[in-house]
């Protein structure tokens, strides 16, 4: 079972946060991509649009696409 963390400024989730990744371009750090335990992922940027994509799958099996976008 994963412990509850502390709720990030701007994560809208529901405060059960699994992990945190920055997203940066080029150096500089633009927001951040939150994975909830109980909820989708959400982004926290502010003045900067992001658009987030990949396949979810494993081996032998490409599974579904998915994209992820967000303006701050």
């Amino acid at each position: 079972m994963l412990a509850p963390a502390a709720q990030a400024s701007g994560y809208g989730g529901s405060g059960n946060l699994i992990d945190k990744f920055p997203v940066t371009y080029s150096g500089s750090t633009f927001g951040n991509v939150y994975l909830d335990q109980a909820g989708p992922v959400s982004i926290s940027a502010a003045g900067h649009c992001i658009l987030i994509y990949g396949r979810i799958g494993w081996a032998g099996n490409t599974g579904g696409a998915f994209d992820i976008g967000h303006c701050g």
